[in-house]
């Protein structure tokens, strides 16, 4: 037996591989190694004789479970109460100015002259095309005309549409200002089709030149705005 002095990290690792030695004490303690041969158990020993116990946890072998915290959460170290990142602060008082209401919306969506029309195609998924639009009050009408060629009547938009009411129309603005980006996105329910009639030709003839003439529409696809959302940069 001998008496164990202050080890450091380095000496205990070297008191931890010898095997001439089954007692070891330090300060009038004495501690009994079960077995020389399992270094772990002299390794545990030789940690807590000098005060090194966290550096040879790793010996043990047991698995820890380790909680990731959020990033974007931080706590304060006076209070240890949680408390947002800057980064998010920032998202939060900009947030208000970033999204339009629905009245800043209709106006943004009827300055505007084309858009992207979605509906959803049972089999592909989303279908999009560019359509033009007018809006009057809660309803909505996408013109199917005879001036842009076409190479087929049987328009998918049309099918997918009697199969899932459900579409949404995009309006955007595009700029090489990026802090003059906005859109504008509208929710619809499909009504159905109906004839060019309704205050409709006037409203189109207004907005698109080439409505101006007779026999230039067929038919409507009529739609009812269920919601409205926006985002702008400034």
């Amino acid at each position: 037996m001998r008496r164990l002095q202050c080890l450091t990290s380095q000496q205990s690792r070297v008191a931890a591989r010898s095997t001439c030695a089954d007692w070891r004490e330090r300060e009038g303690v004495i501690m009994t190694v079960a077995n020389v041969h399992q270094r772990w158990i002299q390794a545990r020993i030789c940690a807590v004789v000098c005060g090194v116990e966290s550096r040879w946890r790793r010996c043990r072998r047991q698995p820890t479970l380790r909680i990731r915290r959020r990033r974007s959460v931080e706590r304060c170290p006076q209070s240890g109460k949680r408390r947002a990142s800057p980064a998010t602060t920032v998202g939060r008082r900009y947030r208000h100015r970033m999204r339009l209401d629905p009245t800043d919306c209709r106006k943004r969506m009827d300055s505007s002259l084309f858009a992207v029309l979605g509906t959803v195609d049972p089999d592909r998924g989303t279908h999009l095309v560019p359509v033009v639009y007018a809006a009057s009050g809660d309803d909505l009408v996408v013109p199917l005309d005879a001036v842009k060629p076409k190479g087929t009547k049987q328009l998918r938009r049309i099918s997918n549409l009697r199969s899932d009411a459900r579409a949404s129309l995009v309006v955007d603005h595009r700029s090489d200002d990026w802090t003059e980006l906005w859109w504008v996105r509208a929710d619809l329910g499909f009504l159905g089709t109906t004839d060019y009639a309704d205050g409709w030709p006037s409203r189109l003839a207004n907005r698109y030149t080439q409505y101006r003439e007779a026999g230039t529409v067929d038919s409507l696809l009529l739609f009812t705005i269920r919601s409205l959302s926006g985002w702008a940069a400034a």
